[in-house]
């Protein structure tokens, strides 16, 4: 009787605990369940400046520069890109500005740029990279140049933006290019004239201390800082451009088929005379007839030089011989 009745109890005290586990893990999943559904509600409200920076304190600590720079690109690249051919409302200066994407260029703060969540072009990634690796307690460059191109000369609009980062630790600076998300050199000489091998520095130091502001002031840096490049670099980082006309360009009455060549050739001239240019190296481009339209585009090489297919109506402007200089860079990369 004793066993049994002790066997009875067992059963009952097992029967008990397991109800009671069931209990508890029903009601477990409905708090987790409300929890989630309030974390959800939570992220999708407009989150305050002090429950911002709640929530990035509560991140875990920097371990180094690296682990600064990887979180300052991650912070650039929540940033789209405005659209160029459709206008844009935004705040620039502390008040409302609609215009184009350029119209936005150097104009607006750091904050405006954070809390639009867009982004006109290198400058704006560059100037929220280097706050945020700024905050993070790390010293930051930014840095402003203009291309080194025939093209560049004749725009004086051409340029790009980026940032270096002192890692102490390491006694070095590594260079950075927030636009392209990706860590361009790790032991930079920050006392280097120029970057990325195709642009002259006109600018390097806190990003407070940068005197450009808005699309006018930048058009007078790019003139100001390609002014200042020495001769003997301008020949050493211009390509030069022999343009040569394929037969099949030539119309039975011997005139062009494109219009524009001629135009395009004195162009190219006429640059480099301008600033008494002798490119070290010079590459010829045959310009052979494509179709009957705008388009132009580079086939491949023979021994006669790059082939060009070039349509009739191209119009062979500034923008196509900054396309020739870009895939002739981008080649010499490659090789």
């Amino acid at each position: 009787m004793k066993e049994s009745t002790f066997r009875i109890l067992l059963i009952a005290l097992l029967l008990i605990l397991i109800v009671g586990f069931f209990d508890f893990s029903i009601r477990f999943m409905k708090v987790a369940s409300q929890m989630q559904e309030a974390l959800a509600h939570l992220s999708s409200q407009p989150k305050s400046p002090s429950m911002v920076k709640s929530l990035e304190t509560a991140l875990p600590p920097i371990a180094d520069a690296r682990d600064c720079i990887d979180r300052a690109l991650s912070a650039v690249a929540k940033l789209e890109p405005m659209s160029q051919s459709e206008n844009h409302s935004l705040k620039a200066g502390g008040k409302t500005v609609v215009g184009r994407s350029d119209d936005f260029l150097r104009l607006r703060t750091v904050e405006e740029i954070r809390q639009s969540n867009q982004s006109c072009g290198c400058g704006d990634c560059a100037i929220l990279f280097a706050d945020q690796v700024r905050k993070n307690g790390y010293e930051v460059l930014l840095i402003d140049g203009a291309e080194l191109s025939i093209s560049s000369l004749i725009s004086e609009w051409s340029g790009h933006a980026v940032a270096a980062v002192q890692d102490a630790d390491q006694e070095r600076w590594i260079l950075v290019d927030p636009t392209a998300k990706r860590i361009v050199d790790d032991n930079w000489d920050p006392e280097s004239k120029e970057f990325l091998d195709h642009y002259w520095i006109g600018f390097i130091g806190p990003a407070e201390d940068y005197p450009v502001h808005g699309p006018d002031q930048l058009r007078k840096f790019y003139h100001d800082t390609l002014q200042s490049v020495p001769d003997d670099v301008w020949n050493q980082k211009i390509i030069g451009l022999n343009i040569v006309v394929d037969d099949s360009m030539k119309n039975p009455d011997g005139s062009l088929a494109n219009p524009n060549i001629p135009n395009l050739i004195q162009m190219i001239s006429s640059t480099l005379k301008k600033r008494t240019i002798e490119p070290e190296r010079t590459e010829t481009i045959l310009l052979t007839r494509g179709d009957d339209d705008a388009l132009a585009s580079i086939e491949g090489k023979s021994e006669k030089g790059w082939i060009c297919k070039t349509g009739t109506q191209a119009a062979l402007s500034p923008g196509f011989i900054r396309y020739l200089e870009s895939y002739l860079w981008n080649h010499a990369e490659k090789s």
